[in-house]
């Protein structure tokens, strides 16, 4: 018997669309994030570009003299203008194979470790930590053509002056993103959710205009739709199928005796009963009363028959609430080539 329920049929085109305007928003946010990022990130490197240009000018006479005075004044006039971007200056001097402090900081003593790897920087250097970027400025005195390596200035930037107004401007983004993500994904939601339910609604208003409000199977007008189906399928195809019509016995002496409720009660318990033995295919409806009618697709009259006779015992003997045993009449037919809808039932009928 077929389900008297049939699948939700959602519309699936929808979500995946959804899902995919939802993505692409977060995908171009997250793009949009690291393009703003590289922007911010070359003129970063453009501000120190800039500053290590101006230091290594003033430091080759800084290392020379031994005078910090013209570093110091040009960091000074640089924190006016940009704030505490340079958090720290180191400079060395070479002198003897080895390198020493000059300036002002805690680091009084190098290790040999750091010496040995500050003497292997050739060119500018840069080197990134969690709060620092660090660059490295070798100093080389040119004369008479000949280079002499005089030392090494190195800068710590602060990573938290540079990027403040990225990480504003991105922190802020996201705040945004988050909020239209989620706006869109409720709107989303409640649109499936809504869509859902109104076709879960028209699902049930359609299964209860084809379905017998008594006994919960085919009614009469479904089983008409689904006879001229399979009518025109086995004519299509050059099968058949058997027709089965039953009915109740004195059903109308079941209602004068016990009254309509327990004649509606034996109505469904006979159902129950019948649509036990039939197949998943086969199709169970109330043609009117305690009339019914089963469809057996690809079936053969002889196969109806052993189906229709297995049915009449099993209701003969079963003991029914109340009336406890009653019988039923049935009717087996096979469509013809000559057959339509009409034909056959008068003749399964008859």
């Amino acid at each position: 018997m077929k389900k008297n329920i049939s699948k939700k049929n959602h519309n699936f085109w929808v979500e995946i669309v959804s899902i995919l305007i939802l993505l692409i928003v977060l995908g171009s946010s997250i793009f949009f994030i690291y393009y703003i990022k590289r922007t911010y990130s070359k003129k970063v490197l453009e501000i120190c570009r800039s500053i290590n240009t101006g230091i290594e000018a003033i430091s080759i006479e800084s290392i020379l003299q031994e005078e910090l005075s013209f570093i110091s004044d040009y960091i000074s006039r640089i924190k006016k203008v940009k704030g505490l971007i340079i958090s720290k200056i180191n400079i060395f001097k070479f002198e003897n194979g080895s390198l020493s402090i000059i300036s002002s900081t805690h680091e009084e003593n190098l290790e040999k470790d750091k010496i040995k790897e500050m003497l292997k920087i050739k060119s500018q250097d840069f080197k990134e930590t969690d709060d620092f970027l660090i660059y490295y400025l070798p100093l080389y005195w040119e004369v008479n053509k000949k280079s002499y390596f005089l030392g090494i200035i190195e800068i710590f930037y602060s990573k938290n002056h540079l990027y403040s107004e990225y990480y504003n401007y991105r922190n802020f983004l996201i705040f945004v993103i988050l909020i239209i993500t989620t706006i869109v994904s409720f709107l989303i939601y409640f649109y499936i959710l809504v869509n859902r339910k109104l076709e879960e609604k028209m699902e049930e208003v359609r299964m209860l205009s084809l379905t017998d409000e008594l006994t919960k199977i085919y009614n009469r007008k479904k089983i008409n739709q689904s006879l001229t189906d399979e009518v025109n399928r086995a004519k299509r195809y050059n099968t058949s199928f058997s027709l089965i019509m039953y009915d109740i016995d004195h059903f109308k002496q079941i209602n004068d005796t016990y009254g309509h409720d327990i004649g509606d009660t034996v109505l469904k318990n006979v159902v129950k009963v019948v649509a036990s033995n039939l197949r998943i295919t086969d199709i169970f409806g109330r043609w009117g009363g305690e009339e019914f009618i089963i469809i057996c697709p690809n079936t053969k009259r002889e196969e109806g028959y052993k189906l229709a006779e297995r049915i009449r015992n099993t209701i003969e003997n079963f003991s029914f609430p109340t009336v406890k045993n009653l019988t039923c009449s049935f009717g087996i037919t096979e469509l013809i080539s000559s057959d339509d809808e009409n034909s056959i039932l008068r003749r399964v009928d008859d």
